[in-house]
């Protein structure tokens, strides 16, 4: 497995899925792909380099760290990730947020383009209260919570300067056959803490589906 990493002003919050990665309860042997770009934030090769040993007991077996000048937009960083990934599946790991203990065992994408699980816990740094996360299964809502597919597919996204046309490829083209997890696991991602994640903020101050409002909670 490839776990995909990419990376923008995340020096503050990137800890949380690295401690996460640390933590997997897993017999698969894994790799771990870092891409930063430039930004005011940046977080270096021996942040991560802080966690090889820890990694590789958790099943890691090789780290890359990959660092461009330009910031380029999410999907171009997956397909740049992929070029060099040795893994066949490859998972999506976003900079803020905090991975399950299982994620990499429970991932399967035996007869299915990709993965990807149902209900996730969102965490307002603003408000400091968890909500539920439901996808729902009769549309294509995205988030990159747990999100797993094949790594050769991810090599045939086109090159967009803009994520609209990577999300129109991996939902017109690899959604077609997904797996859904209906597990509520523990992991976790953020809002309000980097500029990746403040799209969230909204949905903590009206939540509505698939953010349950019925759900919130108090860490």
């Amino acid at each position: 497995m490839t776990i995909a990493l990419p990376i923008w002003n995340s020096r503050d919050i990137v800890w949380l899925p690295m401690e996460g990665l640390c933590r997997q309860q897993t017999t698969r042997e894994w790799e771990l792909i870092v891409m930063e770009c430039a930004s005011p934030k940046e977080t270096g090769a021996e942040f991560f380099e802080g966690y090889w040993e820890r990694l590789q007991k958790a099943g890691c077996r090789r780290m890359l760290y990959i660092y461009t000048g330009d910031r380029l937009p999410l999907g171009q960083k997956w397909k740049e990730i992929a070029k060099r990934a040795k893994g066949k599946w490859f998972l999506l790991q976003a900079s803020d947020d905090y991975p399950h203990a299982r994620r990499l065992e429970v991932t399967n994408l035996n007869g299915y383009n990709w993965y990807h699980t149902r209900f996730f816990h969102s965490y307002s740094c603003a408000t400091g209260g968890l909500i539920l996360f439901d996808k729902l299964t009769s549309n294509y809502w995205k988030t990159g919570n747990d999100m797993a597919m094949y790594t050769d597919a991810v090599r045939k996204l086109p090159d967009n300067k803009m994520n609209k046309g990577v999300d129109f490829y991996l939902f017109g083209n690899i959604a077609t056959k997904p797996l859904l997890d209906e597990v509520v696991y523990a992991g976790v991602n953020t809002n309000g803490q980097n500029a990746i994640s403040l799209t969230r903020e909204w949905h903590f101050k009206k939540p509505k589906p698939p953010y349950k409002k019925g759900r919130t909670l108090s860490p």
